[in-house]
């Protein structure tokens, strides 16, 4: 009996853990049936709605928009804009299907070659919005009006939108895609309407006296990684010729409204050398009156400034010599008694300093025969002379006439005067004399 009890009891342990292990298991596996149905379901409804989204993309035109967004801008001329102005506001018929229409990726981002003076720069035909109340607050943009437009209609009007120059975005640009543009446009403008007198080396060209269009690469550039650099910023730069204030050796000096600018030449050996910019400086000379007004203005400033550093130059080598000759005038005639009663007077040290400040002249070999007026010797070649301011013209060494300038103030020859030094007066003298000589008796 005992025996059974154990076998029955060793029976029922072992099953009863099986039977536990078979329940969590269908647990696990209804539960990941129900998981599977659940996203099941769930990707029947994405299905079910798709449809409804996709018509709502097609409805509102998503497809077009990233299209235009991704591709463009397209570049078209203002007639085929015209064209598309006229389809899209229902002037010209679309000869298209309504589902064509609907379905296809329409071109709606264009970026427009207007050309040169279509836009009317009349501020009496256009519209100017202001920031608040008129006039008190600043000027946002103006819309101004485009000339000879096709799209010009009883109801339509063509106009561009321009910033002013009070907006701090005036100068953000929108990403132009370079590799659209038409090739054309440039080789028109840059080489059929260029002669060859305002062109150099084909990367510097003068459009009708306007504007001078810098070229940054070459024509027929092949290279990968040049073309590489402008694929987002432009291959030329347009530069008014109005705005140009200075032309210099690497760059070119330019003014707008907010100030001064440098615009350096692409760099490459034909440019950067003086002869470009000398042909470029004496190229707007000839052919703009501001650009030569500017030059001829720098030019008189520049001499103006050269000028007055060499008249503070020559001040201030003056004040030194005039000092260095009172101070040899005083050392060696200021107590000469005999020389202030005679009334022999020195020349002043400013007449003696501005003649050691004159470029004296070198003999000649036509000069070789005469003699110094003074130590009566031959000039030789390239000793220096100088001669007296009289009537005369007597002529001396250098030396010698500033010895004869600080020995006396009147021409060794015929007594010709120049401005003399200060003397005091006899009184003064005898005075002096009297103080110095009546302490002595009386001792």
């Amino acid at each position: 009996m005992l025996r059974w009890h154990k076998e029955k009891t060793s029976v029922n342990v072992v099953t009863k853990p099986s039977l536990l292990l078979s329940l969590l298991i269908r647990i696990h596996i209804q539960r990941i049936h129900d998981t599977q149905y659940k996203r099941l379901r769930n990707v029947k409804n994405i299905f079910s709605y798709l449809p409804i989204c996709f018509l709502g993309l097609l409805l509102f035109q998503c497809h077009s928009r990233i299209y235009n967004a991704w591709i463009g801008p397209f570049p078209i001329n203002l007639d085929q804009f015209a064209t598309q102005f006229k389809t899209y506001t229902g002037l010209q018929y679309d000869t298209r299907h309504f589902l064509f229409r609907w379905f296809s990726f329409d071109r709606e981002y264009f970026q427009i070659e207007l050309g040169e003076d279509i836009i009317d720069q009349d501020m009496a035909k256009a519209f100017r919005i202001f920031h608040g109340h008129y006039p008190s607050e600043k000027l946002l943009y103006t819309f101004n009006h485009v000339r000879e437009s096709t799209i010009d209609h009883y109801l339509h009007k063509l106009y561009v939108k321009l910033p002013s120059n009070e907006q701090s975005h005036i100068h953000r640009r929108l990403p132009y895609n370079f590799r659209m543009f038409h090739i054309r446009t440039l080789r028109y403008n840059l080489l059929l309407h260029t002669t060859i007198e305002n062109k150099y080396y084909d990367r510097l060209f003068l459009i009708r006296d306007k504007y001078l269009v810098m070229l940054m690469i070459d024509f027929n550039e092949h290279k990968a990684e040049i073309l590489r650099q402008f694929d987002k910023r432009s291959p030329f730069k347009i530069i008014s010729i109005d705005s140009i204030q200075s032309v210099r050796y690497y760059h070119i000096v330019i003014t707008d409204d907010f100030g001064s600018k440098y615009i350096y030449y692409p760099p490459i050996s034909c440019l950067r050398n003086s002869n470009t910019s000398e042909w470029l400086h004496q190229r707007l000379i000839q052919i703009n009156d501001q650009y030569r007004h500017c030059c001829e203005q720098a030019q008189f400033r520049q001499q103006q400034e050269t000028l007055l550093a060499q008249q503070e130059e020559y001040r201030r080598h003056l004040e030194v010599f005039m000092e260095e000759e009172a101070e040899y005038q005083h050392c060696n005639y200021g107590y000469n008694f005999d020389r202030i009663w005679h009334r022999i007077a020195s020349a002043s040290p400013r007449c003696i300093a501005e003649f050691r400040l004159k470029d004296p002249q070198l003999v000649a070999i036509d000069q070789i025969h005469i003699e110094c007026s003074l130590c009566y010797e031959e000039f030789r070649i390239g000793q220096h002379f100088t001669q007296w301011p009289c009537e005369a013209r007597h002529t001396f060494h250098f030396d010698c006439m500033l010895n004869a300038l600080r020995a006396r103030n009147t021409c060794p020859i015929c007594r010709h005067p120049v401005e003399a030094a200060y003397l005091p007066s006899r009184e003064i003298i005898l005075r002096i004399m009297a103080t110095r000589t009546i302490p002595r008796f009386f001792n």
